[in-house]
């Protein structure tokens, strides 16, 4: 057995060079016929030997029955092209006509049929293995091979070989009334591979879509070779801008280009485990075979078009309208085939379209992952810049984990059970076995299927996601720089507060003890003045308090914010119910939620004439949530003044939201979502 393979590796090529070589050697005699044409020659013999190396590789790495059935396909391109050595050596160099030279010719003559259907076959068994493709695709499968194995005895019985061999006559002539109805089965089954594989494909989850898509893009290339048949047919019959030659060089390259990409194809696909490149790589594919059909088109518009007007100028023309009309439809086209493969893809594009314009960018491609991966509890996390760690769409920062989504942004799933799932894993299986013409199709291997959402997943989120992506790494950027000005600021308040309070406020105060005690010395209009001037003294050390301080009181970076909200309170001739948690919170947090309370409460003792007011504070899973609400008039607007407007800005630039609502029957309530992070 071990010398049996290095033999088959050197005697198949001998094979093929000497059935190749006899073909070319009629050719350059003079012998003209399709089968010696050079550019069909050659290319089938390079289809012979990729299909044969790809079957003897997929069979060594274990996957026999897709490589058995591309070491099938090679198989009938080799007689295929020992046919036509022979036909054109002993029926056409020599003459001959016994009938082991007319068998010969006749099996040349119906030698494609086979070869082609056995491509479907093995595009076919490949989804199958993956477990893509059912039964009801299988079926079709053998349905193809056996009416192919049919219609190539049929042809050799009844249909007529052409020339130069028009004196051989069929055994059995077909009538034209019906002889032509043979083939269409056939040219039916053609495209069998690529419809079924585009139809199963999105069956595929994780890296197994990867393997799978290659092997469906693959099955694209028969297409393009139909197109082409039909495309030269019109312009060499219609507007005889197409020479012969020219046109057959087309054909017999075009026709051996499909076993060609599908052996490179099924390597790739079942090479070992699946990996990112290869993602890319079918993606690139894909791109190609679908923009040369309309290369191709382009092409022969313009030169039918040349060929009726017979000048240069309306042709230059007429190709730049033609690319241009058909640019947007091939840029459709190829993005409905990538939507088709891929159905996480498709609903995140949905998704982007309904939700991508959002207030919060992250909080909006936070909620589209969820759903387009059905993961509830995926959290995404976002790059800050300076290398300053990773933070999630709420801004608190969080360590680096989870799996990449470009360059910037990572995705973080949990279990119903709160155990971390990291996304793209490599563990699963291709689903239950299927049966892949005649026999059950094993497990792909140890990187078939993710359970969950999987690298192939996130790469197609990503496609679509990318610009929303971008702007939300922007929108925490600017978060994380507001915080640090905020922190900033807030540091240097508290350092100038504390100089003045150990230095210009103590010599202040001092100042003023003085002024009252000169009072008690003098008497009458001096006194009063003392008095004024103690006073305004007073009022001076509260303003440079205040000014120090900021808007927030030194109580509340003392005590926190339960201590603040209660001296605030104690202060304010309205009822005030106050609901808040004596456990300190980060100091920004309670910050901000202080001026907003002091601001909405200020609005409904001036502005809503409230009755009384209640105010919220809470806690719970990473965010802070106050609630103001009165009894009041309502009507409050943001974009009625200043004081809530800012507000809104700096609740904005912390990470927050804030909304401002009317109660029914009468009222405002006020809600503020603050990202706490423990």
């Amino acid at each position: 057995m071990k010398l049996a393979r290095p033999a088959a590796a050197v005697l198949l090529p001998l094979l093929v060079a000497l059935a190749a070589g006899l073909a070319l050697r009629a050719w350059a005699q003079g012998f003209r016929y399709g089968g010696d044409n050079p550019f069909f020659v050659g290319s089938l013999a390079v289809a012979t030997l990729l299909a044969a190396r790809s079957g003897t590789r997929l069979v060594r790495r274990g996957e026999r029955r897709v490589g058995r059935w591309l070491l099938a396909t090679a198989g009938s391109l080799l007689a295929y092209l020992v046919s036509t050595a022979l036909a054109v050596e002993f029926g056409g160099l020599r003459g001959l006509r016994d009938p082991l030279t007319q068998l010969v010719v006749i099996a040349h003559t119906a030698g494609y049929i086979l070869p082609v259907a056995l491509l479907q076959v093995c595009l076919i068994a490949a989804g199958a293995r993956l477990g893509v493709v059912g039964r009801r695709g299988v079926l079709a499968g053998r349905v193809l091979l056996g009416y192919s194995a049919a219609f190539t005895v049929l042809a050799g019985l009844l249909l007529p070989v052409g020339e130069p061999y028009q004196d051989l006559r069929p055994v059995w002539p077909a009538g034209e009334d019906w002889g032509w109805m043979l083939p269409v089965p056939w040219m039916a089954g053609a495209v069998a591979g690529p419809v079924i594989m585009w139809r199963a494909v999105r069956r595929a989850r994780g890296e197994a879509r990867s393997r799978a898509l290659m092997v469906a893009v693959v099955a694209l290339a028969p297409i393009g070779t139909i197109l082409f048949c039909v495309l030269s047919g019109l312009m060499a019959y219609w507007s005889g801008v197409l020479g012969a030659e020219v046109a057959e060089a087309g054909l017999a390259v075009l026709f051996s280009l499909p076993f060609a990409l599908a052996a490179l194809g099924l390597a790739e696909a079942f090479g070992g485990p699946a990996r990112r490149p290869v993602a890319e790589r079918w993606t690139r594919l894909l791109t190609v075979l679908v923009g040369l059909p309309f290369a191709v088109v382009v092409v022969a518009a313009s030169a039918i078009v040349g060929g009726e007007l017979d000048a240069v100028l309306p042709v230059v023309l007429a190709t730049l309208l033609i690319a241009a009309a058909l640019t947007p439809l091939r840029r459709r086209l190829l993005r409905e085939l990538l939507l088709r493969a891929d159905p996480v893809r498709a609903r995140t594009a949905r998704l982007v379209r309904e939700r991508g314009d959002g207030l919060s960018p992250a909080r909006s491609a936070q909620e589209i992952l969820r759903e387009a991966l059905v993961e509830p509890d995926l959290r995404l996390l976002l790059r800050l810049p300076e290398q300053r760690g990773w933070a999630d769409v709420d801004g608190a920062p969080q360590p680096e984990a989870g799996v990449p989504l470009g360059e910037s942004a990572r995705v973080v799933g949990e279990s119903v059970g709160g155990s971390a799932r990291v996304l793209g894993g490599s563990a699963g299986v291709v689903g239950a076995p299927a049966q892949v013409l005649g026999g059950p199709a094993p497990v792909l291997g140890d990187s078939a299927l993710v359970i969950g959402a999987g690298a192939g997943d996130l790469d197609g989120c990503l496609a679509e996601l990318g610009p929303l992506i971008d702007r939300a790494v922007l929108e925490v950027a600017v978060r994380d720089q507001a915080a640090r000005v905020e922190a900033a600021v807030t540091e240097e308040r508290t350092r100038l507060e504390r100089d003045l309070h150990d230095g210009v406020q103590g010599r202040l105060l001092a100042l003023a003890l003085d002024l009252k005690m000169a009072e008690q010395t003098v008497g009458g209009e001096a006194r009063l003045l003392l008095t004024d001037a103690a006073e305004s003294l007073t009022a001076a050390i509260g303003e440079l308090r205040a000014l120090a301080g900021g808007s927030a009181p030194d109580l509340l970076s003392r005590r926190g914010l339960r201590a603040a909200l209660t001296d605030l309170t104690g202060r304010i001739p309205l009822p005030i119910r106050l609901d808040v948690p004596e456990a300190r919170l980060p100091a920004a947090v309670e910050t901000v939620a202080y001026l907003v309370i002091c601001e909405a409460v200020t609005n409904a003792l001036k502005h809503a004439a409230a009755g009384n007011v209640s105010v919220e504070v809470s806690v719970e899973a990473g965010r802070a949530t106050v609630t103001v609400q009165d009894d009041g008039r309502g009507g409050a607007d943001l974009r009625a003044g200043t004081g809530l407007r800012g507000l809104a800005e700096r609740v904005r630039s912390a990470g927050g939201r804030l909304v401002v609502s009317d109660r029914d029957p009468h009222g405002t309530l006020l809600e503020v979502t603050l990202p706490c992070p423990p």
